[in-house]
This record gives C-alpha cells, structure tokens and sequence, in this order.
C-alpha cells in the first residue's frame, strides 16, 4: 500500500509508511478522498497532508470533501458530514441502584432450579431470567437521545468571512 493510493499524497515516504503502519494496526479508517488540502504559497503547489480518521463502524456513514475556499488560510477546510440522524429514542436502561435484590434472588432460587435448566432451552432460560429482571429491576424512561455537541453550535456550522479570515 502506498499514501498516493491511500490519501492522495504524491510522494511516499517513511513518515507516510508510519501513518499507514498506525491506521492498519489501530484499524481505523481514512476519509480522504485523495483531494488536496495544503496550499503551499511559496510554490503554487498542493498536497494532501491533512488526515481524517474514523472506527470502521462509522465509516460507511461519514462523507468526506474539502471546502472550495481557502477562506485566508493555507489549508482548505475540511468537511466531513453524516448521512445518519444521531437524534432518536434512546432505550430504557436498567435501573441497578434500585433493584429489589431479596425478591430477584428468590425468583432466581424458584424458576432457575437445576430440573428446569436442564429441561429447558437457552431461549427459555433467557426468557425466564428476563421475566425476572423485568419483575424485580425498575427500568428508566425512555428520553430523546441527542449527541452532545457543544462545541458544534450553531454560529460553528455557519462560518463567515471578514478581510479574508475564518471567522466562527
């Protein structure tokens, strides 16, 4: 594997090597699309020195591209959004602290004896120990679920520019 392949670099070189040796060991995966991101002043030229990294499991839902406009800097922006909606109804969560451990352990001792784990399934095992827990162990409400994005807001997500700087 060589960096032009893996980010659109033109040169390979070892400090290329050691960032493609880390991605594969950490597997992790890179969002470049090969686009350049570096705009060298002195020279005209561009490269691709800037890396976006992610878990294989959000992979498939982040798209990656670079701003149009170097907006003062040397370094285009680059923009990496979401096709999922992070927004929705959490799950009810078991509600451990409050649990009425005396009941749940007698329950257990009367529908989880010996006889009926050896007759039984795995499934009505689980289906048994479930009734339990749903019996002896409060669960919470369930809430919107939102992703903390404190330091996304809403002036973040419409940048401006002023004599020819980055402004948020």
């Amino acid at each position: 594997m060589t960096s032009v392949i893996t980010w659109g670099c033109r040169d390979t070189n070892a400090q290329g090597r050691c960032i493609e040796d880390f991605m594969l060991k950490q597997n992790v995966c890179i969002l470049n699309t090969g686009n350049r991101t570096y705009f060298h002043t002195g020279t005209g030229s561009l490269s691709a020195i800037d890396l976006s990294l992610c878990h294989p499991s959000l992979y498939l839902d982040l798209s990656w591209s670079v701003h149009e406009d170097l907006c003062g800097s040397d370094h285009y922006h680059v923009v990496i959004s979401t096709t999922q909606s992070y927004d929705h109804d959490a799950l009810p969560s078991w509600k451990l602290d409050k649990a009425d451990w005396c009941t749940y352990s007698e329950s257990c001792s009367e529908e989880l004896t010996i006889a009926n784990i050896e007759e039984s399934s795995i499934g009505s095992f689980t289906e048994k120990l479930i009734m339990i827990d749903e019996n002896t162990i409060p669960k919470s409400k369930p809430h919107k679920r939102t992703v903390n994005t404190i330091w996304c807001n809403s002036d973040w997500r419409k940048p401006t520019i002023q004599r020819g700087n980055m402004v948020s």
